[in-house]
C-alpha cells in the first residue's frame, strides 16, 4: 500500500521494492508451455492420420500434463499455505 506522497513504506516486504517485474517471468514460461502444447497437438494432426493414434497420443500427452501440473500444485500447497498465514 503506498502512503500519500505516492512512496511504497519501508515496512512493506521485499518484493515491494524489486526493480524488476516478476510477473514477467510467469507469463513468459506459460506463454512456453503454451507454444509447445500447440507444436506437440499439430505434430499430431500433421504426422499421424488414423483418429484413433491422434487420439491416443493426445490423450496421453493430456494425462501426462495433467498428473504433473496436480503433483506441482500440491508440493506447492504447503509452502504456499504456511506463507500465507504467517508460519515459520
Amino acid at each position: 500500500m503506498k502512503s500519500s506522497d505516492g512512496q511504497i513504506p519501508e515496512s512493506s516486504p521485499a518484493w515491494c521494492h524489486a526493480s524488476f517485474d516478476p510477473v514477467g517471468l510467469l507469463g513468459s514460461l506459460t506463454a512456453i508451455v503454451t507454444c509447445i502444447f500447440g507444436l506437440h497437438f499439430g505434430h499430431v494432426l500433421v504426422r499421424l492420420q488414423d483418429h484413433n493414434d491422434r487420439l491416443f497420443h493426445w490423450s496421453l500427452f493430456s494425462s501426462s500434463s495433467l498428473i504433473m501440473g496436480l503433483f506441482l500444485a500440491l508440493a506447492s500447497y504447503d509452502e504456499l499455505r504456511i506463507r500465507c498465514s504467517g508460519e515459520e
